[in-house]
């Protein structure tokens, strides 16, 4: 039987072993890869400690809890001058007095809500991961198992065909067939040289890494007995501390402040103003952009009253963040907001500011609140008290409360002369 014969066989084996040197190298490649995960696959050990812990603080935060809803300092000046911040007088032994001071035992420590708020957080980064952390784990098992078992199935085909290959008695097919092995043993050889080199680079990389952890050990040493150093050390690292914790707290604070006033803005706006405006962004320094729908800057091209509406918006925001939610759990004042705003955008604020925080307190002049805004406000049923501010000579002015049943008579109409 002529060589040929049998060559197709050798090609076949050839290809065989080809492939098998192929998913060797992928199966390294693949576990050096699971092993670069373990870390983070690790933390799937302790999730329910993680989810118990989270839940723990997270039911907290929506409680108010963790931060408290008033600020402690507050609370004990109110106690100690005996006066609200709505101007009613605080007696010891008043239900006022005790349900402050319930409201006070509420309260803890600023640090500790600073340190479960931070904790708070971590969890919820580490948490969201949990899923695909497990997800790409159990894939990347079950991708390795399947190269070893192609491996395993190659290795018994080039085991069969070098059965095969070896029951003729060519001389040449011998002689081939040796020389194969005498390649396959010098490539192993030369394999297990390659990892011997490759283990030693890993041991000497450790020895530098301990050695320069010895060298900087060494120079800290010999800047223990200059205490000067040692304080500016700490300074610096102090420095570089907070400043990482400012860049964090600020960056996160303009994203909500942000966002919130994006949702305020989208509320106020006439329709011109939708189809044009889309987003306000608080920069760096906390000057505001507006962007349009092609998320370019519009800030030079809006209206007086849009900017009237983006300032209002930017407050309540402002508001919102200060109470940790959607509602401003404080009294919100606004200065003459009605002076620059079209009918539409009056509306907007009038109808959407009084579902937005606890209490709404306007200043505004009798050419801003006529009869049409008296009677907007009414409409959102939140209509509590109003006072008329007339001055009294000498510097002073007098206040007069009037029922807000019967101040319609005192406000002129839309395009009424003002007496």
């Amino acid at each position: 039987m002529e060589f040929k014969d049998i060559e197709h066989l050798l090609d076949r084996r050839r290809r065989a072993e080809n492939e098998l040197k192929a998913l060797e190298q992928r199966a390294d490649q693949m576990m050096g890869q699971m092993q670069t995960c373990v870390y983070r696959t690790a933390a799937l050990i302790v999730a329910d400690a993680v989810e118990a812990a989270f839940s723990n603080l997270d039911g907290q935060r929506k409680k108010g809890e963790i931060p408290s809803e008033i600020r402690r300092d507050l609370i004990e000046r109110i106690m100690s001058e005996h006066r609200c911040i709505c101007g009613n007088e605080v007696h010891e032994g008043t239900a006022e007095y005790k349900n402050i001071n319930r409201w006070l035992m509420k309260t803890c420590d600023p640090a500790r809500e600073d340190a479960a708020l931070d904790l708070w957080r971590f969890l919820a980064e580490t948490r969201s991961h949990f899923e695909d952390d497990a997800d790409t784990a159990k894939q990347r098992i079950i991708e390795h198992g399947n190269v070893v078992h192609e491996m395993s199935r190659l290795r018994a085909d080039i085991d069969a065909l070098n059965k095969h290959v070896g029951a003729y008695e060519r001389e040449d097919a011998r002689k081939l067939d040796e020389i194969r092995r005498d390649c396959r043993a010098r490539v192993t050889s030369i394999e297990a040289h390659i990892h011997n080199l490759q283990t030693r680079a890993q041991e000497l990389d450790s020895i530098r890494n301990r050695l320069k952890h010895e060298l900087e050990e060494e120079k800290r040493r010999a800047h223990r007995g200059d205490a000067l150093e040692r304080r500016s050390m700490l300074a610096r690292q102090v420095q570089d501390a907070l400043t990482e914790v400012h860049a964090a707290y600020t960056g996160e604070v303009r994203a909500i402040v942000g966002e919130s006033a994006t949702r305020v803005f989208g509320r106020l706006l006439d329709d011109e103003g939708k189809a044009s405006l889309k987003r306000i962004v608080v920069n760096e320094d906390y000057t505001l952009e507006v962007l349009d729908q092609y998320g370019q800057s519009f800030l030079a091209n809006v209206s007086a009253g849009q900017r009237q509406i983006m300032s209002i918006s930017f407050i309540t925001a402002l508001a919102m963040a200060a109470s940790s939610g959607d509602r401003i759990e404080m009294p919100l004042f606004m200065d003459s907001p009605f002076g620059r705003l079209s009918a539409q955008h009056r509306k907007n604020v009038i109808r959407e500011v009084p579902m937005l925080t606890s209490q709404w307190i306007i200043l505004a002049t009798d050419t801003e609140f006529r009869r049409e805004e008296a009677q907007a406000v009414r409409m959102t049923g939140k209509w509590g008290r109003f006072f008329v501010l007339r001055g009294a000579g000498d510097g002073n002015t007098v206040i007069d409360e009037h029922d807000v049943d019967k101040v319609y008579s005192l406000l002129p109409r839309e395009g009424e002369q003002v007496l």
